[in-house]
Parts: C-alpha cells; sequence; structure tokens
C-alpha cells in the first residue's frame, strides 16, 4: 500500500499544479524537425507526425475525429518533371464539447502538420503546430483541472494535412478545402450562425529585426497602405506578427480580442502586432498570392458561398527574409528570440479562448474538479496514516 503513495501524490501535483500559463514551446517543437511529406523519403516521418498528433489530442482530453480524403501531390518535389500521385491525407480534428448551438459558440483553431519538402520543416510549419499543441495543453488544462475556469462553449482544434496549395505543382485540393467544406459545414448544420469563427496559426517562427528584411511592393502597398506605411516608419524590419482577415463582423471581432490579449503584455515583448484587414468587398481573387497558400482561404472562399469568418497569424513566410542559421539543422533554430515569438503568440493565443470560450470560477466555488485535488489528498493521507500504524 505504502508503494502506492507516490502515484497519488503525482496525481495531486498534476491536478493542483499551477501551470496556467506556463508556455514550454520547444517541448512541442521537437517533434516536427523533420520533413513531413507523402513520398518514400519522409513518408515515414509524415505517418510519425500524425501518430504524435492524435495520441496528444486524447492525451489531453479532446474527442479525436480523424478525415481521411483523396488528393493528388508532387511526390518527386523539386522535379520540373513533376510525378502526380493520389495519396491518401488525414485531418485530425479534436473537439473539447460544450454548447455548440448559441451565436458564434463553436471556435476553429488550425495549423497545418505537413511540410512542402523544401522550406524548413520547422518554419513551415512545425511551429504553427507547436502553438497548436501548447494551446490545446495549456487550454485544457486550465477548463479541465487548474478549477480557474469552466468552458462554456465548443472549442475544435485541427491539424490539417497536405496543403497542396504550398506544394510544388501540386493539383490536388487540399486538407483545408475538405475540413471546410465536408466536415466543418455539416457540423455546423449548414449555417453559420453558431460559428464564432476560425483562428488559422500559419508560419510564425520567423522574427527579424534587421532592416530591410520585411518584402512589400507595390501590390502589398495598394492592399494594406496602413500596414506598408508603418513598415516603412519600421526601417522595414521584419519584427511583427500579422493579423490577416475580412472586414465584417465576426471577423473583426477574432481580430479584436486576439489583438486585446497579444497586447496585454505590451511593454513586455519587443514585437509588434500588425492588422492587415482586408475591404469586405474585395474579391478574394484580388488577395496576394502568398494569401491565397494559406488555410484561410477555404473559410473565405468555399462551395456553399458564405464568407466564414477566420483570422489568419502568419510571419508573412516569403514576404521575410529567414535570417542565416550556419550549419544547424535540428532544434538550434529554435533561438531565444524565436523561442519569446512563438511564446507571445501562444499565450494570446490561450488567453483569447478562455475569454471567448470559459469563465472564470469564483474563488471557493464548490464544484467538482476543484474537490478532486482535495479528495485524492485526503485519501493519501489516510494510507500513510495506517501505513505509520
Amino acid at each position: 500500500m505504502v508503494r502506492l503513495l507516490p502515484i497519488l501524490l503525482a496525481g495531486i501535483c498534476f491536478c493542483a499544479a499551477e501551470v496556467k500559463y506556463d508556455v514550454d514551446i520547444a517541448s512541442q517543437l521537437k517533434h516536427f524537425t523533420k520533413h513531413r511529406y507523402p513520398n518514400k523519403d519522409y513518408s515515414e516521418n509524415h505517418k510519425n507526425a500524425r501518430k504524435h498528433i492524435e495520441e496528444t489530442f486524447r492525451y489531453h482530453g479532446l474527442t479525436v475525429k480523424t478525415q481521411k480524403f483523396n488528393t493528388t501531390v508532387n511526390t518527386a518535389i523539386t522535379d520540373f518533371n513533376t510525378v502526380d500521385e493520389v495519396v491518401t491525407g488525414v485531418n485530425i480534428i479534436g473537439i473539447a464539447h460544450a454548447i455548440s448551438n448559441k451565436p458564434e459558440a463553436v471556435i476553429v483553431v488550425v495549423a497545418d502538420y505537413d511540410t512542402n519538402g523544401i522550406d524548413n520543416p520547422m518554419m513551415n510549419n512545425g511551429a504553427g503546430m507547436a502553438v497548436l499543441l501548447e494551446t490545446i495543453r495549456l487550454f485544457m488544462y486550465n477548463v479541465r483541472w487548474s478549477t480557474e475556469f469552466a468552458q462554456n462553449f465548443t472549442t475544435i482544434f485541427v491539424a490539417m494535412d497536405l496543403n497542396t496549395k504550398e506544394h510544388m505543382n501540386s493539383g490536388g485540393k487540399p486538407g483545408g478545402w475538405y475540413f471546410v467544406n465536408e466536415w466543418l459545414w455539416d457540423f455546423l448544420n449548414k449555417s453559420e450562425a453558431n460559428f464564432g469563427g476560425a483562428y488559422v496559426i500559419d508560419s510564425v517562427m520567423n522574427i527579424n529585426r534587421e532592416p530591410y528584411s520585411q518584402i512589400v511592393n507595390d501590390d502589398f502597398r495598394q492592399m494594406f497602405p496602413d500596414t506598408f506605411q508603418r513598415i516603412e516608419d519600421h526601417d522595414k524590419r521584419g519584427d511583427f506578427l500579422a493579423m490577416v482577415t475580412f472586414n465584417i463582423e465576426k471577423g473583426m471581432k477574432l481580430k479584436d480580442q486576439f489583438a486585446s490579449n497579444y497586447n496585454k503584455e505590451k511593454i513586455k515583448w519587443p514585437f509588434r502586432l500588425e492588422d492587415m484587414s482586408h475591404p469586405q468587398n474585395l474579391p478574394t481573387g484580388r488577395l496576394l498570392y502568398s494569401l491565397t497558400l494559406q488555410e484561410t482561404i477555404h473559410f473565405w472562399s468555399n462551395e456553399f458561398n458564405v464568407t466564414l469568418p477566420a483570422l489568419l497569424l502568419t510571419d508573412t513566410e516569403r514576404l521575410r527574409v529567414v535570417p542565416l542559421m550556419n550549419n544547424c539543422t535540428d532544434m538550434c533554430q529554435l533561438t531565444p528570440e524565436r523561442d519569446e515569438f512563438l511564446t507571445t503568440t501562444t499565450l494570446a493565443m490561450i488567453r483569447t479562448l478562455l475569454s471567448r470560450q470559459a469563465h472564470p470560477i469564483p474563488a471557493g466555488a464548490g464544484t467538482m474538479a476543484s474537490t478532486i485535488p482535495g479528495l485524492i489528498l485526503s485519501l493519501a493521507s489516510v494510507i500513510f496514516m495506517r501505513n505509520l500504524f
């Protein structure tokens, strides 16, 4: 019986530990340092990443659904003579169930888990997955174990597979298309009334505070004149996280709530947050090309012709120069500055979800969650005292 005591005490530590905002990006990113692509060179990495994500979703108490789909990708990756193959992708969907049938109740948080086989596998898009998984860990801890919050509304976390728009010369539909058109719309009962919106976590690791590290052109200036001017005023430094959305009511709510949570500790962080909102009547065909590659495009333009609210979080990817990291192919890419940049995004995401999808539990409230640590402690004490005598 004495042997049970350390196990019970470990349970006490887990339930009562104060880790509400203890972000650990490195613990997540280390699982995404290799290319994840459905060809003979990288398919095993791809499968391992899929397995890890699904197991992590389950571990943190999400209801897991897998959405399989067939698409075509260029398995030669860099060859001019493309080799299109039909492959099976798997979107991994984790649902934290609560109320779904209320206006704007359902929120979706998305990141891609495959790579294009060319860009750094942590930059694209291991960092986005690390933010997603760390957001899940701390959100679920807060609403299930901390006794500080109770969940109000259904929150869906999605690891999307095979973003073919970023795969060279791949013509198949991406996983984001299948999720929005063949899963989400049915989940919402073919109505956007109860959909609060989607947060799409894209490339979010590249911070570069060197002058002229941010690439802007005349198309950028015409589409985002205010952002263009601020970038000019900052010597074209890539020192910001961008928020991209359409200027519709729900989309602006997503942006404003994320911004308020990102800027809570603005004085503490050396990074900026840039608002890159599109006019509501802007055709998706006029978007900057780099923005059409991201999963937000499937929320904005879809088979059912409804502009769903979605906020893209991005370091602007190909519009930003990546600082050279000589002789570094692994976790050494996670410099202290990049770690801080990712941590800032993760904190804002967690706080946004807790403010939108949950509510604080008043101190001393007698919920079942708050009694669990006490019950375990009492049981452990009884066992311990019995074994003393």
